[in-house]
C-alpha cells in the first residue's frame, strides 16, 4: 500500500489532508514529511486529543478537533474498549469474534457531528482538503455524513474489517464501502492488514478516467445546451429588438398624430372662439335691431293716435256739412214763405257759401292728410313686417349658432379625451420601450456570461484531458516495472 500512496502523492498531491481518528502522533510526523500545507485532525478521545494539540502547535494551516463524528448530527454514545485502537460508535463486544477479552471501559454520552458540519464550522483552508483518512470503525456512516464535501476528495483511506459476516450491516465491512464509494467513482486499489488479518485499511482512489469521461460528456452537453440557449437568446435579442424598433416607429406615429391632433384642437379652439366673437356681434346686433323695433313701434302707435284723431275730426267736419246741408234745404223751403227776406238770406247764403267752400278745401286737405296718414301707416307696417322677420331671421341664427357652439364643444372635448387617451399610450409605449431597454441589456450580459462559462468549460476539458494523459503515463510505467 505504501508504494501506491507515494504514487497517488505525486499523482495527486495531497493539497489538504483530514485525519479522522487520528489517534497517536505517528500521523503528523508523515504529513509533515509530506510539507502538507493544510491539515485537521478529528480525535473523539479527549487525552488523545490534547496530545495532538501539543503535536501540531506552532504549524501553519494544521487544526485539531475533538468531536465525535457520525452519520447524523444527534445525540451519540462513544464506547471506550479495553483495546484503546477499538473505541469509537462501535460497541467492543461487538469485536468479540475477532478480540475474545475485548470489553467495553466506558460509556461516554457527546454530541455527535457530521463530517460535513465539522468542515463548515472549521476556520482552517478546508476547501483544499482532498486527502481523507478515516482511522476508525464503522467508517461508512461517517463517510456518508460529508455530504458534497466527497466531490472534492481524491483519495480515501479507511479502516475495515475484510470478512463481511464478522459484523454485517453496521458500515465496518470493507463490501459495504466498496458499494458505497463505487456509486461515488472511488475504485479500491490496495489493502493492508493489521496485526490481526480480520482488520485493515483499503486504499480508494477516484477513478478519474470515468470521471473524465462523464464530466466531458457532461461538459459537451451543456456545451450543446449553452449553444441552444444562445441561439435561443439570439433569437430572443433580435425579437426583443425589433419589437424595440416597432415601437420607436409607433411611438413616433402616435407623437405625429399627437401634434395634429393638438394643432386641430387649437384651430377648432381658434374657429370656436371666432364662431364665439360672431355670435355676440350677432347678438349685439339683434340688440339693436330689437331697440330700433321698439322705437318703430312707438312712432307707429303715435302716427296711430295721429290718424284716429284725424278721423275723428273728419267725422265731425261731415256732421257740419250735413247739418249746413239740411239748413240750405230749410232755407230753399223758407224761400218762397220769405221771399221778403231774400236780399238778407242771399246774403247770409253768400257767406255760408264762402264757409262751405272753406269747409270743403278742409275736408279735402283732411281727406289728403289722411291718405298721407295711411301711405305713412303702411311704410311702417311694412317696416315692421322686415323687422319681425330680421328678428325671426336673426332668432333662427342664433339658435343655429348656439347648436353649432354645442357641436364645437362636443368636438372639443372628445378631441380632448383622444388626446388625452393617445398621452396615455404614447406613456405606455414609452414604459414598454424602456422595459424592452432593460431585457435587451440583460440579454446582452446574459449572452457575455454564458462566453465566459464556455470559456471556462473549455479550458477545464483540456486540463482534464491533460491530467488523464498523465495518468494514462503513470500507469503504463507502473506496468513496465
Amino acid at each position: 500500500m505504501q508504494t501506491w500512496i507515494e504514487h497517488l502523492r505525486h499523482l495527486t498531491p495531497p493539497n489538504g489532508v483530514m485525519h479522522v481518528g487520528a489517534g497517536s502522533e505517528s500521523a503528523t510526523r508523515q504529513y509533515a514529511d509530506w510539507a502538507v500545507p493544510a491539515v485537521l485532525l478529528v480525535e473523539a478521545d479527549e487525552r488523545l486529543h490534547e496530545k495532538l494539540e501539543s503535536a501540531v502547535k506552532g504549524r501553519a494551516g494544521w487544526s485539531t478537533h475533538c468531536a465525535l463524528l457520525s452519520e447524523r448530527a444527534e445525540e451519540a454514545v462513544f464506547h471506550v474498549a479495553s483495546n484503546p485502537n477499538e473505541s469509537g460508535l462501535l460497541a467492543p463486544e461487538r469485536l468479540s469474534a475477532l478480540w475474545r477479552n475485548i470489553k467495553t471501559a466506558e460509556h461516554r454520552s457527546a454530541p455527535a457531528k457530521t463530517l460535513h458540519g465539522l468542515l463548515s464550522e472549521s476556520t482552517c483552508a478546508t476547501g483544499d482538503i482532498n486527502w481523507l483518512t478515516v482511522d476508525c470503525l464503522p467508517a461508512l456512516p461517517i463517510l456518508r455524513g460529508t455530504g458534497d464535501r466527497l466531490d472534492s476528495i481524491d483519495v480515501i483511506r479507511a479502516r475495515v474489517l475484510f470478512d463481511a459476516q464478522t459484523v454485517s450491516d453496521l458500515g465496518a465491512s470493507k463490501d459495504e464501502l466498496d458499494r458505497f464509494l463505487a456509486a461515488l467513482g472511488f475504485l479500491c486499489v490496495a489493502t493492508e492488514e493489521e496485526r490481526h488479518p480480520a482488520i485493515g485499511t483499503a486504499l480508494y482512489v477516484r477513478q478519474w478516467k470515468d470521471r473524465f469521461r462523464t464530466e466531458h460528456d457532461e461538459l459537451l452537453k451543456a456545451k450543446e445546451a449553452q449553444t441552444k440557449h444562445a441561439v435561443e437568446w439570439q433569437r430572443q435579442l433580435e425579437q426583443l429588438t425589433k419589437a424595440r424598433d416597432e415601437q420607436k416607429a409607433l411611438v413616433g406615429d402616435r407623437e405625429a398624430q399627437i401634434a395634429r391632433l393638438t394643432q386641430a384642437n387649437e384651430e377648432l379652439a381658434a374657429l370656436a372662439s371666432d364662431r364665439q366673437t360672431e355670435l355676440e356681434r350677432v347678438t349685439q346686433a339683434i340688440a339693436e335691431q330689437s331697440k330700433l323695433a321698439l322705437k318703430h313701434q312707438g312712432e307707429l302707435e303715435q302716427t296711430a293716435r295721429a290718424l284716429a284723431e284725424q278721423s275723428k275730426l273728419a267725422l265731425e267736419h261731415q256732421g257740419q256739412i250735413e247739418q249746413l246741408k239740411k239748413a240750405r234745404d230749410e232755407q230753399a223751403a223758407l224761400a218762397a214763405e220769405r221771399q221778403k227776406q231774400v236780399a238778407q238770406l242771399t246774403e247770409a247764403h253768400t257767406a255760408l257759401a264762402a264757409s262751405a267752400a272753406e269747409r270743403q278745401a278742409e275736408l279735402e286737405q283732411s281727406a289728403n292728410a289722411l291718405a298721407e296718414q295711411s301711405k305713412v301707416a303702411l311704410e311702417h307696417q311694412g317696416k315692421i313686417e322686415q323687422l319681425t322677420k330680421a328678428r325671426d331671421d336673426q332668432a333662427y341664427w342664433n339658435q343655429e349658432n348656439s347648436k353649432w357652439a354645442k357641436s364645437l364643444k362636443s368636438k372639443n372635448e372628445q378631441l380632448e379625451g383622444q388626446l388625452e387617451k393617445l398621452r396615455s399610450e404614447l406613456e405606455e409605449y414609452k414604459q414598454r420601450a424602456k422595459e424592452l431597454d432593460v431585457a435587451n441589456r440583460r440579454l446582452v450580459e446574459e449572452g457575455q456570461d454564458r462566453d465566459a462559462r464556455q470559456r471556462l468549460l473549455d479550458t477545464q476539458i483540456l486540463q482534464a484531458e491533460a491530467q488523464l494523459e498523465l495518468i494514462k503515463d503513470v500507469l503504463l510505467r507502473e506496468k513496465n516495472f
